[in-house]
């Protein structure tokens, strides 16, 4: 079973959120809604946990900036960049002491090189 709720609060632009809880009330899916709207600025997805899982934005629709995905023990994974729903720059992933392992780099959703780092 999941809850779902929607709350609302008139303190910013970004002032509603949808969100899902793992049944034992932890939260599962967060989604920050542009006030009085059904668009979607920002996600967060939690372990069971209730350790962040992974984190990023949205515009018009599409993923936007950066995307941090982490380990269960908190550290990061990996870090993407999107522009337009598109992957671009030099991203990231890491093992889960934080060290870096994988560098990836990318034009506009395109893999142009995968480089191991260690």
């Amino acid at each position: 079973m999941f809850i779902i709720s929607i709350i609302t609060n008139d303190v910013s632009a970004q002032d509603e959120y949808l969100s899902r809880s793992w049944p034992n009330g932890n939260p599962m899916v967060l989604y920050f809604l542009k006030s009085g709207t059904s668009e979607i600025l920002k996600e967060q997805v939690f372990y069971r946990n209730g350790q962040l899982d992974y984190e990023g934005s949205y515009e018009n629709g599409l993923e936007h900036g950066f995307w941090t995905y982490y380990w269960e023990n908190g550290s990061m994974k990996s870090q993407e960049f999107y522009q337009n729903g598109l992957e671009e720059g030099t991203l990231y992933d890491y093992d889960k002491l934080g060290d870096k392992h994988m560098e990836y780099i990318y034009n506009k959703g395109v893999l142009v090189s995968k480089t191991c780092v260690n």
